[in-house]
């Protein structure tokens, strides 16, 4: 038997599913969710003892940071301390989808990577914004593996695989092969760069290549 609770997306799309998804994450809860194109592992992303939890859990070092999910393009406030104009000009235009870009991040943040920047997404899927905007919190974001393991799409597996260590999993689609990542631009950097390409070419950058200017 397995602590973890197992719910359906579509009893969490809204309403008092939704309500219940955002007060785990409230609480402290790890949870695993369907995202765009794989299952992420996360919680709240304010929380120190959340991001100790997950690395953990995840079996990563604290120089590998996550990313987090936000309902929309302004909250960035809660986790950086500046929006630069070239990083907005992406926003713009990517977001919501699947383009995260890395800010620096707010002083003493638990989110914050080796360089002092915080990397942040605006999801393309309405329930993840929405649990997001009821929790009043950012949503860590991280590939639900193990670390150094291939991205896990079929929720029936990620319960054999987290179900004694998280605390709820929130079972929808099965991702079938799982999707690409999302691209990946530093825009702590002037110019911005690309560190990662991801399911659709970002205007101004060479696809799979570092640099480049937006």
């Amino acid at each position: 038997m397995y602590r973890a609770k197992v719910v359906s997306l579509d009893l969490c799309r809204e309403g008092v599913g939704a309500a219940e998804v955002a007060s785990a994450i409230r609480e402290g809860a790890l949870i695993v969710y369907p995202a765009e194109t794989m299952y992420g592992l996360g919680g709240d992303g304010l929380d120190p003892a959340v991001w100790r939890k997950i690395r953990a859990v995840k079996g990563r070092g604290a120089d590998k940071p996550f990313l987090l999910l936000l309902d929309e393009p302004e909250r960035w406030r809660l986790v950086a301390s500046r929006f630069p104009a070239a990083a907005r000009r992406l926003a713009d235009r990517y977001w919501p989808g699947p383009l995260t870009l890395v800010l620096p991040a707010i002083s003493g943040s638990p989110a914050a990577g080796p360089r002092g920047g915080v990397a942040v997404r605006v999801p393309d899927r309405d329930w993840l914004r929405g649990w997001v905007r009821l929790a009043d919190r950012p949503l860590i974001s991280t590939s639900a593996n193990r670390d150094g393991g291939e991205p896990e799409g079929d929720p029936d597996r990620l319960t054999i695989l987290f179900g004694e260590e998280a605390d709820l999993i929130v079972a929808g689609p099965r991702f079938d092969p799982v999707g690409p990542p999302s691209a990946l631009v530093d825009a702590t950097f002037d110019p911005p760069r690309l560190l990662r390409a991801g399911p659709f070419p970002i205007e101004g950058f060479e696809e799979g290549v570092e640099g480049g200017s937006p």
